[in-house]
């Protein structure tokens, strides 16, 4: 189990958020409006980033030059970001939830998660 808490930058608004994945915990936030981007799906974005892709790319786009997400969808199909990958996109988005802390459980105790959590792929040990 992840634990998720967050307190805005003047301290005035808390969150918390628990979850049994790093993707469950951003589909979480990213449904709250946490760490969402009115402007543009965070999620696809991030995972066209990690291919050296983005929106703009002509590969993207229909015969009139506007982008049509079905091409998107096909190109990101099967493709994921990793655990760790999800924990830095999360505490990258920084501006609702200026403070962040993931714990996670012990046998007698909570601890912090940390970089050192997850494996040389990215996936969370835990």
């Amino acid at each position: 189990m992840i634990r998720w808490k967050a307190t805005s930058v003047n301290g005035l608004v808390e969150y918390e958020q628990e979850a049994e994945s790093f993707k469950e915990l951003f589909d979480a936030l990213d449904g709250r409006g946490i760490i969402s981007d009115p402007d543009f799906p965070l999620y696809d974005t991030a995972l066209l980033e990690k291919y050296g892709k983005s929106f703009d790319d002509a590969g993207f786009k229909d015969e009139s030059g506007e982008l049509d997400y079905e091409k998107v969808d096909d190109f990101l199909d099967g493709k994921k970001l990793s655990d760790r990958e999800l924990y830095e996109l999360i505490l990258s988005r920084n501006g609702e939830a200026y403070y962040q802390k993931f714990m996670r459980e012990t046998e007698n105790q909570i601890v912090e998660i940390e970089e050192s959590d997850f494996d040389e792929t990215g996936k969370y040990k835990f």
